[in-house]
This record gives structure tokens, C-alpha cells and sequence, in this order.
């Protein structure tokens, strides 16, 4: 196991002598955020890319529900939501 990791011990102690407190100590916060925040990064990222592939799946549904507005859908679709998407996926 890490020097640095967090011990269940040591997070138990903290639970059940702050009663009521949202937050650990910022020390105890930094080493929770330096070994899971890459992780979750990925995750997200894996996650923002998926949710663009499937809310552009939804252009054969604007087809289908409403013909007369399909190619504004299509061009909202690909050329304003899925960048803005694609944007924050890799910023993250």
C-alpha cells in the first residue's frame, strides 16, 4: 500500500469526530483528489463521448417526428451542441 494513502482508520476517526461537517480537512481532501481525480477524469471523458454518440443517434428521431425542421435539427445537432459536447470533453 502507498505511504500517502488514506487509511480506512484514519477516515473513520475524522468521520466520528466531526459530526456534521461536509468536508474533510483540506490536507486529507488534496491526497483524496491526487489519487482519484485522474481516474474520474478519464471516466467522465469516456462518458461525455458516449452521451455525443448517442444524443446524435436522436437525429433519426427529429427525421421521423418532425421532417420539415430535420435539417435545422441535423445542423444544431452536429455543428453547435456536439462541438460544445466534444469541447468539454477535452478539457476535461
Amino acid at each position: 500500500m502507498n505511504a500517502n494513502a488514506i487509511s480506512l482508520q484514519e477516515v473513520e476517526e475524522l468521520v466520528a469526530s466531526r459530526r456534521g461537517a461536509f468536508a474533510f480537512p483540506p490536507g486529507l481532501e488534496a491526497r483524496y483528489e491526487r489519487e482519484t481525480g485522474p481516474r474520474r477524469a478519464r471516466f467522465l471523458v469516456n462518458t461525455t463521448l458516449r452521451t455525443a454518440l448517442i444524443y446524435n443517434i436522436f437525429i433519426l428521431c427529429e427525421y421521423l417526428l418532425a421532417p420539415d425542421t430535420f435539417l435545422l435539427a441535423t445542423a444544431l445537432h452536429l455543428f453547435v451542441v456536439t462541438p460544445w459536447m466534444l469541447l468539454v470533453a477535452h478539457l476535461l
